[in-house]
C-alpha cells in the first residue's frame, strides 16, 4: 500500500514538472549592437583611449587579453592583445555608456 501511494505521488509530481517546463530563449540569435572601431596603428595604444582600468583574459583564447579603457566621456574602449606574440588586434570594441 505503502509502495503503490510513492508511485502515485512520484508520477504526479513527473507530470507536474513536464507541464511546467518551457524553452530557454537562445541567447546566441541576438544581433550584435556594440561597435568596432580599426586603430590608426598596431605598435602603440592611442592616448585617447583614456585610462586602463582593466585587464582580463578568455581561456578559449589563451594567448590574448583584453585591455579596458575608459575615455573621459566614460566610453568604454577594449583592445585586444596577443601577448605571446606582442600583437594588437586592429579592431577595438567600443560600449557606450548612456
Amino acid at each position: 500500500m505503502i509502495a503503490r501511494t510513492i508511485i502515485v505521488l512520484f508520477v504526479i509530481s513527473m507530470c507536474i514538472c513536464i507541464v511546467s517546463c518551457q524553452k530557454l530563449e537562445d541567447v546566441h540569435q541576438t544581433e550584435q549592437t556594440l561597435e568596432k572601431l580599426a586603430i590608426e596603428f598596431r605598435d602603440a595604444i592611442p592616448t585617447e583611449f583614456g585610462r586602463l582600468v582593466g585587464v582580463t583574459s578568455n581561456g578559449e583564447f589563451g594567448n590574448w587579453a583584453q585591455l579596458w579603457f575608459e575615455k573621459p566621456d566614460t566610453t568604454i574602449i577594449v583592445v585586444y592583445v596577443n601577448f605571446i606574440d606582442g600583437n594588437i588586434n586592429p579592431n577595438v570594441l567600443v560600449i557606450p555608456r548612456k
